[in-house]
């Protein structure tokens, strides 16, 4: 638990735009991240640079929904950094918090939690959610003592690609369907059945954890298509078409940024109830992974989340070469009983703020 004694001045809590401050608040920030990483994560490799980081905070993944941020300064150097991610619907915020190695036990993370507990308030939301979170590391210990709960697990699963085994993709596209891929834009005459086929994402095990998937309309594929384009960020979708219907029966996607030509990120991978069964979950991942390796040889890593509780998942990626790098907690809190904890409580009447 952090300490907070008569001594120490509290942390100054201020909120920060990446757009507007200048490069060395970004670097600062930059520098506090990756010191971080090297403590919590010290077994897994370390892939992300500075640059990398920056460029991240200047253009987030869009379509997440209102973003906020607070820096947390002791005696002028920047002690802790938190993310605040408030979706267009559900209950939660999700929320990350981020102090410096050097400055921790010095209540930076329970002055950051204090702050954004209101604007969560203000916003008609009352849960609190963290996520990637190492698991049974320093940062769940310190949630679990200001009253969150695990609610979730997740593991991260990389496939080097340079030295992946490519017969593992060899396989053909399951009988009665074909493969269709794009880039940025999904073709009108499926992009209808493409936003039916993402809400089959909500069948994936989530725990007790309180987030909720978007609500997938064409609108809103649109528009995170065209936000996306404006960012630089180059989003690949492979789907499995019905041939009988020419309905999207599966799809998955992957999406590189512009600060990170070497790593790219696959995310949502689902296959309609009515069509699970045919294989066509490792084809489309196989095709995508033999796109991305034909059309960029400079990425290094491809990198994805799934469920510790979705064993299908996890059982398809290793057959892919996919290879389990780490794993992560989800932590979930009600504001009121974070306000009222014994841990949070404690260091706000310390350093006087209540």
């Amino acid at each position: 638990m952090e300490s907070v004694n008569d001594t120490t001045p509290p942390p100054r809590i201020e909120p920060f735009f990446p757009d507007r401050c200048g490069q060395a608040a970004l670097d600062e920030c930059a520098a506090l991240v990756l010191a971080s990483r090297a403590v919590d994560w010290p077994d897994v490799p370390q892939h992300a640079t500075a640059e990398m980081i920056v460029r991240r905070m200047r253009d987030p993944d869009p379509g997440e929904g209102e973003r906020l941020r607070w820096a947390a300064y002791l005696d002028d150097r920047l002690a802790g950094f938190l993310r605040l991610i408030v979706p267009e619907q559900g209950a939660e915020g999700a929320v990350e918090i981020t102090v410096h190695p050097d400055l921790r036990r010095r209540g930076v993370g329970s002055a950051l939690l204090r702050t954004v507990l209101p604007v969560l308030r203000d916003r008609g939301r009352t849960i609190i959610e963290g996520w990637w979170i190492a698991a049974d590391g320093v940062g769940e210990r310190w949630a679990v003592e200001r009253g969150f709960r695990r609610t979730h697990t997740t593991v991260i699963q990389d496939l080097a690609l340079p030295q992946a085994d490519v017969s593992r993709w060899a396989a053909g596209t399951p009988a009665g369907y074909r493969t269709v891929q794009w880039i940025n834009h999904a073709p009108e005459d499926l992009v209808a059945s493409y936003a039916t086929a993402r809400r089959a994402i909500e069948d994936a095990p989530l725990g007790d954890a309180v987030f909720e998937s978007p609500a997938w309309t064409v609108e809103r594929i649109r528009q995170i298509e065209t936000e996306q384009a404006e960012l630089g960020v180059e989003q690949r979708v492979v789907v499995a078409v019905h041939e009988e219907s020419g309905t999207v029966a599966g799809f998955t996607e992957l999406e590189l940024y512009p600060a990170d030509r070497q790593v790219a990120n696959q995310y949502d991978t689902a296959v309609l109830p009515a069509h699970r069964g045919h294989g066509l979950g490792l084809h489309i991942k196989a095709r995508m992974a033999s796109w991305l390796r034909a059309d960029h040889p400079e990425i290094t890593r491809v990198t994805t989340s799934t469920g510790a509780e979705n064993t299908h998942m996890i059982r398809l990626n290793t057959a892919l070469g996919f290879v389990t790098s780490r794993t992560m907690a989800v932590v979930t809190g009600e504001l009121g009983h974070i306000e009222g904890s014994r841990g949070l409580m404690r260091e706000s009447l310390d350093d006087g703020t209540v």
